[in-house]
């Protein structure tokens, strides 16, 4: 081989901003239910996302809760589950962004719901800074 690293791939099913994603995206994912091993949750990339904060949550702080914007104003939360995890496969990326910083994320779509609040839910499945 030439020394190429191999990665793993991630189907991306759309690029999309931030503000694009809205309850009305997710009634249309709503229709291809239910996702599993045959019919994946689609994922999408989102690119040159502007960090505006950053902070691990947590138990034991290893998930990784960023807000930023992307082509408005409009502040989004965006979770990534274990990416605050420092292990030899895992990026700790509260170390890795500042405020500021620009992102490119693939993410999936879901609901969180609380205290009977519903909100969209965006779920880092990867990251790459500019």
């Amino acid at each position: 081989t030439n020394g190429a690293i191999c990665q793993p791939t991630i189907n991306i099913d759309a690029k999309l901003t931030l503000e694009e994603v809205n309850w009305e995206l997710y009634d249309v994912l709503e229709k291809f239910k239910p996702f599993g091993q045959g019919n994946p949750k689609p994922k999408y990339l989102a690119e040159g996302v502007t960090v505006d904060k950053i902070e691990c949550i947590g138990k034991e702080a290893k998930h990784l809760r960023l807000v930023a914007h992307h082509t408005t104003w409009v502040m989004r939360k965006i979770l990534g589950w274990s990416f605050c995890n420092e292990n030899e496969d895992n990026v700790n990326w509260s170390k890795q962004l500042k405020p500021g910083d620009k992102v490119d994320i693939v993410f999936e779509v879901g609901v969180n719901e609380w205290n009977g609040n519903r909100e969209l839910q965006l779920t880092i499945a990867d990251l790459k800074k500019q």
